[in-house]
């Protein structure tokens, strides 16, 4: 059977993703503001066998991407303000965990504290243990240092700075494989697989 659309955003859809479980399904939705139209960013989660809606949260700029935790109820987001917001669907009304790099940005969007990456960050995901993996990069990035692999400690709020590396080319995507590995995805065609012990 297929549910009927459901109505709820007025922006364009960016990301969707679905629980493990296959009981949730959050919604990104986003647009750039202007004079003619405030912008609309937010994250909403529906019931994936109904399409009800059940919450929504807004949020600091477009959102690029949407990944749930291993633990059914943290949602990783990642925005066009530079920043990740980690939301729990279970209390959305809680304020979302932010979280943060050491390095300051070349552009921060009027917000004060530094954002996640240096460039957009272009997508994430959780490895087993709950730890986040995100990547960030920009296409016009002339220091290598600008595309990056970044971890994170979600319950601590708080980069694992010894974890970070610089990369190649622009990434676009990031996964985590059940055994720790990571995959990075580049804008220039390649694909690269990093150990656990090299991330």
């Amino acid at each position: 059977d297929v549910a009927p659309p459901a109505a709820g955003h007025a922006s364009p859809v960016w990301s969707l993703a679905f629980s493990p479980d296959g009981r949730r399904l959050v919604s990104g939705a986003g647009d750039w503001a202007d004079a003619r139209r405030p912008a609309d960013n937010a994250l909403r989660v529906w019931d994936a066998a109904t399409l009800a809606p059940l919450a929504r949260v807004g949020l600091s700029g477009v959102p690029y991407f949407a990944r749930f935790a291993p633990d059914r109820r943290r949602v990783a987001v990642g925005t066009s303000g530079y920043r990740i917001h980690v939301l729990d669907v279970e209390a959305p009304d809680a304020p979302p965990v932010d979280l943060e790099g050491e390095g300051t940005g070349a552009m921060t969007l009027g917000l004060s504290a530094p954002p996640a990456h240096r460039g957009a960050v272009r997508g994430a995901a959780f490895d087993p243990g709950g730890r986040l993996v995100s990547v960030g990069g920009e296409r016009g990035a002339v220091r290598e240092a600008d595309n990056e692999l970044r971890a994170w400690d979600v319950d601590a709020a708080r980069e694992l700075v010894e974890r970070r590396r610089s990369l190649p080319a622009v990434p676009l995507w990031v996964d985590v494989a059940p055994d720790g590995r990571v995959a990075v995805g580049y804008q220039s065609g390649l694909v690269q697989v990093f150990a656990p012990d090299d991330e």
